[in-house]
């Protein structure tokens, strides 16, 4: 189609768009072959064609033509001269009412049409007038909706004058870009859905084109406020990040307002993050902190910085962030932000294996969260899962599959998918401690749909290592590799070194010489996130079984690292439920040491785990 329809198609097309016969279409001597040549067998030109045709009963095919080859159009012109004089052909009315739907760009209704131009056509009623474009070739209509080829739109803009910023407070507005784009999103916020029926993208549609409406315009701020009113309880909870990453992007530089300002950089370096770009989100979050005009948006930035450090595996940054944002929290007496530091700061205890006191701050977190002057359904949801978490590397399986059930009802409730995934996979995760392994690898698909639904890479990255490492667990070594290389496409920090080493085991089982490399790159990524002094247990086992897989796919030697690194892991964590989680791992591998070149190592492990169980 880029390069034109041949022959005989493009005549094929200009004789069915002459369905009654009244042009002259299909007549044996109509050169149609000169029109194919003409229009370059372009279908938006043929059909231009025909809406001259029928617009101007004056003209048939052979004078249209003459005026064709005395425009002398060049190919890649010939579209957009055709549309043009097509659409200057039409009536003034026919004209106002394209450059409405040219304005509005998206398929809209005649009443719509009716409500943009009604200052400049009082009483107007554009359905007529619609249906004849339509049957003219100058329209698509669909559904009751109506709307323009991008070239016709483009041309019925360019007849437009741009106008000025102020036309959007003019009264009566004047003719002009300005002005009617401003009413144009006057039609969609009038037309919204109540806030109560907001349950679905599809019922933010008025908002979304309200948006694109507004920053088209450049009324910047308001197109924020649109934004922001739709971010959080909505687009932020239904997970659709990077539709938020696209809208803030297109927002950067351009408010006035310090506030939106503000609130445009952290939101946009918090969907970075979700959508693991990590550098970027860093600088949005540091622009903020720059920017921030009171201690509030400080303490909010903080905040944002110390997950975002946490996320990236920078345990120590991480911490220190989130204790300058507690701080500043209960210096202003901020219940609601204190929450979030606290359990911000109880993920970083966690992850660093000190259990007691990351259940300490998540029930204090959690508490707060319920309490009457701060309501955050969201934050308590988020908390309660990652308590589960705690518990379930503590080995208290019990405790952690109802608190992850709770988390999953309260996100189910309030539509927040990130969590649903997440309590999803963690359930899944408690099923293949217990050896359950087919009822752990249909939780893991329920939750890597639902990580994908909400494009999160975290757990796009976590329910495919946790359904990977199922597989291996249950011996279906093709499924294993096969997803633990979508995993490893995620490439989320936390937690990617562990992704490469399950890999590796994999492939080791498989015979496969790429195990080797993949348990190199999983021990450089771990290296790197161990390097300070904040260190996550999770890095560390997952380095030392990496070490373990070199051991039997390069150099029997290797069994005295991998000692020391489950020493030195097990000097971060030695919980019962991580250290069970390491003793099915070394389990899988030992199906690859027929000589037991790691059979100390389980068992020194093993024997530590009971010991600590005593």
């Amino acid at each position: 189609l880029d390069q034109g329809l041949k022959s005989p198609y493009a005549e094929n097309v200009l004789k069915a768009m002459d369905t009654g016969g009244t042009l002259g279409l299909n007549e044996p001597d109509t050169p149609l072959a000169e029109a194919r040549e003409a229009t370059r067998g372009f279908p938006r030109a043929l059909e231009a064609v025909v809406g001259i045709l029928r617009t101007d009963r004056s003209t048939d095919l052979r004078g249209l033509l003459k005026e064709l080859r005395q425009l002398g159009s060049k190919a890649e012109d010939v579209v957009r001269d055709l549309v043009g004089e097509a659409f200057n052909r039409l009536d003034p009315l026919a004209q106002e009412v394209m450059q409405a739907l040219a304005v509005y760009g998206a398929p809209v209704p005649a009443v719509a049409v009716d409500y943009l131009l009604q200052p400049y056509r009082i009483g107007i009623d554009s359905s007529k007038t619609l249906g004849r474009l339509v049957n003219m070739q100058f329209v698509r209509g669909e559904a009751g909706r109506f709307y323009l080829h991008q070239v016709d739109r483009d041309y019925a803009l360019s007849r437009l004058v741009e106008g000025e910023p102020v036309d959007r407070e003019v009264e009566p507005p004047p003719l002009t870009r300005y002005a009617l784009r401003h009413r144009a999103a006057e039609y969609f916020k009038e037309t919204r859905k109540p806030r109560e029926a907001w349950k679905t993208l599809e019922d933010l549609a008025p908002q979304l084109t309200e948006f694109d409406l507004r920053l088209i315009g450049e009324d910047y701020d308001a197109a924020a406020t649109v934004l922001l009113e739709i971010d959080a309880d909505y687009l932020n909870l239904w997970g659709h990040y990077r539709l938020l990453v696209d809208r803030y992007e297109r927002l950067q530089g351009k408010v006035a307002d310090p506030d939106l300002e503000f609130a445009i950089a952290t939101g946009l370096g918090g969907y970075y993050g979700r959508t693991g770009q990590f550098e970027k989100a860093i600088l949005c979050l540091k622009v903020a902190l720059a920017s921030a005009i009171n201690d509030n948006q400080e303490a909010s930035a903080l905040f944002s910085l110390g997950n975002c450090y946490g996320d990236m595996g920078d345990q120590s940054e991480s911490i220190k962030f989130l204790q300058l944002a507690f701080a500043k929290c209960q210096d202003l007496g901020d219940k609601g932000n204190e929450a979030l530091s606290r359990g911000g700061l109880a993920n970083r205890f966690s992850d660093l294996g000190r259990s007691s006191e990351a259940i300490e701050q998540y029930e204090l977190a959690i508490g707060l969260h319920k309490d009457k002057d701060v309501g955050n359904r969201e934050a308590e949801c988020r908390d309660t899962y990652n308590l589960a978490t705690t518990y379930s590397a503590l080995g208290e399986n019990a405790k952690a599959r109802g608190l992850a059930k709770g988390a999953r009802e309260i996100a189910c409730t309030i539509g927040y998918r990130l969590i649903q995934s997440a309590a999803t996979t963690l359930l899944a995760d408690l099923m293949v401690s217990e050896g359950r392994f087919e009822d752990a690898i249909r939780a893991y698909d329920d939750a890597l749909r639902l990580a994908d639904d909400a494009n999160a890479v975290q757990m796009q990255m976590d329910a495919r290592g946790g359904l990977a490492r199922a597989c291996l667990l249950a011996g279906d070594l093709p499924r294993a590799r096969t997803v633990a290389e979508e995993a490893a496409k995620y490439k989320y920090p936390n937690g990617y070194a562990g992704v490469l080493a399950l890999g590796g085991v994999v492939a080791l089982r498989q015979g496969d010489a790429a195990a080797g490399k993949l348990f190199d790159m999983s021990i450089l990524e771990a290296d790197a996130q161990l390097a300070g002094a904040a260190r996550a247990y999770r890095t560390a086992y997952a380095k030392a079984l990496a070490l373990a897989g070199l051991a039997l796919c390069r150099d029997a030697a290797f069994a005295t690292a991998t000692a020391d690194a489950y020493l030195d892991a097990r000097t971060i964590s030695a919980a019962s439920g991580i250290v069970m989680d390491e003793l099915q791992n070394l389990d899988a591998l030992a199906v690859a040491d027929p000589a037991g070149i790691l059979k100390p190592v389980r068992d020194a492990l093993d024997l530590a785990r009971r010991a600590g169980n005593q």
